[in-house]
């Protein structure tokens, strides 16, 4: 029945590309696939390998593989996708074998065979993909929260850091690891984190809490994954800029410059650079082309809607001082003064930027990305803020307990 009723909707889809053109695989919101193969492919059994199909054309796999074929190397793009669709999309082994020999057909006009299953350990070279695991803001405090969807990832510091998720209403907690987490990214099935247990090398584990895995022997702190990279400062080499492969391979140095606050925005790394006196720079994920921005002391950068946001800090003179919020632009023009608070744990969020205000005993503030409407949010003093949706995460200042906030000052209480 599968077969049979697979066999139907690709030669539907060939009868399309006949009539059409093979423009339909490359901008299919002019057709409507999920129509015509739901009315091929019938029944709540068959939902799987429709959605799959669709998937299929509409990610562009036909194209994908079109141009593969050309340059001789179909099998390897084939084999990538394939690996993409089981391990990355949930699709079932049979399923995604299927839609990619299907697809494959079409542009070759002959069946393909696909290599053995792929052992998830050791996947060919991943393709790029977009998203990223957490906010520049929240990772810049330390990245103790992440959220994706409906749910909430944390380090439970009542368990010693350990990594949880819970529902974004705060039910249904469930502990996934045994790890003392930080730099929390969430990205399609997998969680990544630093493992301050084992000298913060980088980790992934299932969103579910399986298939623990060790990704570098590197200290990583910083962590930014962004589709199939992980970008971070490695501490075990004087904190220069490294990145690795969500698998854990083809680790490569980016810069020697010492690093802090990294943010992996596009294809530029955004930090502030410590072997320069904390002055703003930026940096081609290839490693070519850095530039200097500024020459302030550029800490807890967020970079928002093409705006880089950071306190100035002289921390190698004045540690304690100074900290005024800034903006600028990612060439370095532009640069604005927001406030004259001494900011720190600075976490922008929508049109606010949200902060622990050292004016004020760390009491937590917000203030529009313009920098007006400046509003204090509580009478408590907060470090390390996390922003999801509406809700800020912070450690208290007085008794070094996790706290949150809405975003409008109200609901304080502990996290637990």
């Amino acid at each position: 029945m599968r077969d049979q009723a697979l066999q139907q909707a690709i030669q539907a889809l060939i009868k399309i590309k006949s009539e059409k053109g093979e423009d339909i695989f490359i901008n299919p919101p002019r057709f409507n696939f999920k129509g015509i193969i739901a009315d091929l492919l019938p029944g709540y059994e068959m939902e799987a390998m429709r959605d799959w199909l669709v998937i299929a054309v509409n990610m562009d796999v036909y194209s994908v593989l079109r141009q593969a074929s050309e340059k001789g190397d179909i099998g390897l793009e084939a084999s990538r996708i394939y690996f993409i669709l089981r391990e990355n999309k949930g699709a079932s082994a049979e399923i995604a074998g299927k839609v990619i020999k299907a697809i494959a057909a079409l542009v070759t006009d002959n069946p393909i065979d696909l290599p053995d299953p792929i052992n998830p350990i050791d996947p060919p070279p991943p393709l790029p993909s977009e998203g990223r695991g957490n906010t520049v803001g929240n990772i810049a405090s330390g990245g103790n929260v992440a959220q994706q969807g409906d749910w909430v990832y944390y380090c439970n510091f009542d368990d010693f850091g350990k990594l949880y998720k819970m529902q974004a209403d705060g039910s249904n907690k469930q502990k996934l690891n045994n790890d003392s987490s930080v730099f929390v990214n969430v990205a399609g099935d997998w969680v990544y984190y630093s493992n301050f247990s084992e000298g913060f090398n980088l980790y992934r584990i299932t969103v579910d809490g399986n298939r623990r895995q060790k990704l570098n022997d590197d200290a990583s702190w910083f962590i930014n994954v962004v589709g199939d990279w992980v970008y971070y400062r490695n501490d075990s080499d004087g904190n220069k800029l490294y990145k690795v492969n969500t698998h854990g391979s083809k680790r490569q140095k980016i810069s020697d410059d010492g690093s802090h606050f990294v943010n992996v925005i596009d294809d530029w790394v955004y930090y502030c650079n410590i072997t320069d006196a904390g002055k703003l720079y930026k940096i081609h994920i290839s490693g070519s082309d850095r530039q200097k921005l500024n020459d302030d002391g550029s800490h807890f950068i967020n970079f928002v809607d093409d705006w880089i946001y950071y306190c100035d800090v002289d921390v190698f003179n004045a540690p304690d001082s100074g900290g005024a919020l800034y903006r600028i632009r990612p060439d370095g023009a532009e640069r604005q003064k927001l406030n004259n608070d001494m900011c720190r744990y600075i976490n922008v969020s929508g049109d606010y930027v949200y902060y622990s205000n050292y004016s004020d005993m760390g009491k937590i503030y917000k203030i529009r990305t313009n920098g007006l409407e400046r509003q204090k949010l509580c009478d408590v003093g907060g470090a390390q803020l996390s922003i999801t949706d509406d809700l800020i995460f912070f450690t208290n200042l007085s008794d070094g307990e996790p706290y949150k906030i809405h975003t409008n000052g109200t609901g304080y209480q502990r996290v637990k």
